[in-house]
């Protein structure tokens, strides 16, 4: 088995484990999805590709399809997606429409309910499993994926890091988005403890993190970013992109955080330079502070995500996260 096998098969085992945990009742699904859709439930498949919502593709009682997805965070979920997905319409990015957000009171759990139409079609990484990411085919994809992105871009939120269901971003300052995570230095010292890292290494992630407020200052206006734009998250059919999927991690960001999240992720496998030259705003790419910043983001996702993947107890996606954020440190 080559390495890149390995390591899918490793997050496929990992999915598994996080969705075996993930069960609403069945007779609240039926209910919302019956005030959504005015239908019944005559069959629906978990889809399990995503770390932190529980996920059905629903078949109804008229043939149609919609999409159920279902989170569990201790407040209200959805708004900031029915929010941004709205915006997006307007905006001209294809994604699929909203017909319910509901909140559940399910005993001591609140369950939020997005039941979405489904889009027609496969999502890119299936493509490029099958074909390549060099195929001709896959590059139109890509391109698009990136005209598109770059409409998303266009739409500005009210402040920085995460948004509520006005478009509202928590910060009012780009620099609070990294220095969160410096002020959490107890959280990372113990997190360095616990996967076996040197605290050393923490603290001079976290150092790099306060040390770049100039950086920082030069992201005036805050751009809705969608968080996780990947191929898994972008819908294809018949020569075009149809769709984008999944906005639960929209946020006010600079535009560069979408970019430097695919690299962090799929850079190995999904160059991104297809994407770049759909991109119509260029510009970007040239301003004289991108390459800080794109080493700055580097190093947040990977303090960010070590401490995600090791509350999710997924050690394997530590021990790779480890190994990257060590790397991008010698960078500075």
């Amino acid at each position: 088995m080559d390495k890149a096998k390995g390591k899918k098969n490793q997050y496929k085992a990992h999915l598994s484990r996080v969705h075996s945990r993930l069960n609403a009742p069945d007779n609240l699904v039926k209910q919302v999805v019956r005030e959504a859709t005015g239908e019944e439930i005559v069959d629906k498949i978990r889809i399990i590709a995503g770390e932190i919502n529980e996920v059905y593709d629903v078949t109804l009682g008229n043939g149609g399809n919609v999409v159920v997805r279902i989170s569990r965070q201790k407040r209200p979920d959805f708004g900031q997606e029915e929010w941004a997905i709205k915006k997006c319409i307007e905006a001209g990015v294809p994604a699929p429409e909203v017909l319910l957000i509901k909140h559940v009171q399910n005993g001591e759990e609140l369950l939020s309910f997005s039941v979405l139409r489904k889009i027609t079609g496969v999502t890119l990484d299936t493509i490029v499993d099958s074909k390549g990411w060099s195929s001709e085919q896959v590059k139109d994809y890509a391109v698009q994926a990136g005209e598109i992105l770059a409409k998303m871009h266009s739409i500005k939120t009210d402040g920085f890091g995460d948004i509520d269901d006005t478009g509202k971003g928590k910060y009012k300052k780009y620099e609070d988005i990294f220095l969160k995570e410096v002020n959490n230095k107890e959280g990372y010292m113990q997190l360095a403890k616990d996967v076996s890292l040197d605290p050393k290494l923490i603290e001079k992630a976290l150092d790099i993190l306060a040390s770049h407020r100039d950086i920082y200052g030069e992201v005036k206006v805050p751009h809705l970013t969608h968080g996780d734009f990947a191929p898994k998250h972008i819908m294809v059919n018949d020569g075009k992109v149809v769709g984008i999927l999944d906005f639960g991690l929209v946020a006010g960001n600079s535009p560069v955080y979408d970019f430097v999240r695919w690299d962090f992720w799929f850079g190995e496998s999904f160059p991104i330079d297809s994407v770049k030259e759909g991109y119509t705003n260029k510009d970007i790419f040239n301003d004289k502070s991108i390459q800080k910043l794109t080493s700055l983001m580097m190093v947040y996702l990977g303090l960010t995500n070590i401490y995600w993947y090791h509350m999710t107890s997924y050690d394997e996606g530590v021990d790779r996260i480890k190994n990257k954020l060590i790397s991008e440190l010698e960078s500075f």
